[in-house]
């Protein structure tokens, strides 16, 4: 009941991510035909905050399990009925989504891993409230479940991993295969390798998601912690695929990349910066996306939204799925001023909490939506305004 991301790269020239042939002595094009790369979006750019906004999760843990003999019809029922309880968790907000994959790889020791997605070791540590678990599925399915899944599989092993980097739009991505490429950096080679993925391979495949509808995403994670059988790869990195789609051919990859990347340092071979090894995921079980306390703030806040001062000045709040429009008017309606900022939910220890993340800062407050309005925290409690630590905003639904 854990989860994965994966990614392998189809591409022979790319020398940075998941499948790569092992034929890699040369490095990618050069832009031989003067094709300048694209501008590096600056840190604080519209276009990097709302990338930060739609960041799919923080942290990924894997459980790898393998099937008792025998058992694996029994398994799979297992985990149909585990799905269950952790949709429940996502509708309470303690975990992003949760799925089953099935290596297509049968010598790895273990027959298929579980995969869950945090946006904070907060989240991930919460013990889960078994009562409400019992509540909700009902008391003797939950013992019946907690009895029989031992008896179906062993957990050979657990990884949690922190991602790195990753390619928009990242939330609600449905892949049906993820392709991983396990990486170990070279003795004393780790930052370099981490910075030519972050530099040059995260653009690349920015790009590459965007022209090729059988990718979906691309994410760069550590490793954080294993147990189990020792691993010695450090990185991964992943496609998220839909095998339904058919993908671009190399020669269109090789223009992206030249295009994207003619400045990539030419005395730089990846074969010396990293080992790797891959391997493609199926699916097979995954906890309905709908579930997800995220998802379905998300339907809450989308609209208009106007709070009015005592004096008769107010503001309206236009909510999008990322993106918040803020406009304040005087008190005889004319507009004074709006400002579009990327915007992203979270939810911690049961708090919602939401993020406007401007140019020259982030603003968090903690949020509910009751009745009709929106209540929103105001910072007094903080010490960083001439706010009352008990000061809300309310904003009334207009549409």
């Amino acid at each position: 009941m854990k989860k994965i991301l994966t990614t392998i790269g189809a591409a022979v020239f790319l020398l940075g991510c998941s499948t790569l042939s092992q034929k890699q002595d040369q490095t990618p094009a050069q832009g031989r035909n003067g094709v300048q790369s694209q501008t590096e979006p600056k840190a604080n750019s519209f276009e990097m905050r709302l990338k930060e906004a739609q960041k799919p999760f923080t942290y990924l843990r894997v459980d790898k399990m393998k099937v008792r003999e025998g058992m694996e019809t029994d398994y799979l029922e297992i985990e149909r009925q585990w799905k269950e309880i952790h949709e429940k968790l996502m509708t309470d907000g303690k975990q992003l989504s949760w799925s089953l994959w099935k290596p297509k790889d049968e010598n790895l020791g273990y027959d298929y891993v579980t995969v869950h997605t945090y946006d904070s070791l907060d989240s991930m540590d919460a013990p889960y409230n078994w009562k409400a678990i019992g509540e909700s599925i009902g008391a003797d399915k939950l013992e019946a479940i907690l009895q029989r899944t031992p008896k179906t599989r062993e957990k050979t092993g657990s990884e949690l991993w922190k991602l790195e980097g990753w390619t928009r739009p990242g939330a609600n991505v449905l892949p049906d295969v993820i392709s991983i490429g396990f990486m170990t950096p070279a003795d004393g080679k780790d930052s370099q390798y981490a910075q030519m993925e972050s530099q040059y391979f995260s653009k690349f495949w920015e790009a590459v998601t965007d022209a090729d509808d059988s990718i979906l995403g691309w994410q760069f994670s550590r490793l954080l912690f294993s147990d189990g059988e020792k691993v010695d790869y450090k990185y991964y990195t992943l496609h998220l695929k839909d095998s339904s789609k058919k993908p671009i051919d190399q020669e269109e990859r090789g223009n992206i990349w030249n295009k994207i990347n003619p400045d990539f340092p030419s005395n730089v071979n990846m074969n010396e910066l990293r080992q790797m090894k891959g391997i493609d995921l199926e699916l097979v079980i995954r906890a309905d996306p709908s579930s997800s306390a995220i998802n379905k703030e998300w339907q809450k806040l989308q609209g208009s939204w106007k709070h009015t001062y005592e004096d008769g000045r107010y503001r309206i709040k236009r909510i999008s799925q990322y993106k918040e429009v803020l406009e304040n008017y005087s008190k005889d309606g004319i507009k004074q001023g709006s400002n579009v900022s990327p915007m992203k939910i979270e939810i911690k220890n049961g708090l919602k909490f939401f993020y406007s993340i401007h140019s020259n800062g982030t603003w968090r407050s903690i949020y509910h939506i009751k009745d009709g309005k929106w209540y929103e925290q105001l910072r007094g409690i903080f010490g960083e305004t001439n706010a009352k630590p008990n000061d809300f905003m309310v904003y009334e639904k207009t549409d």
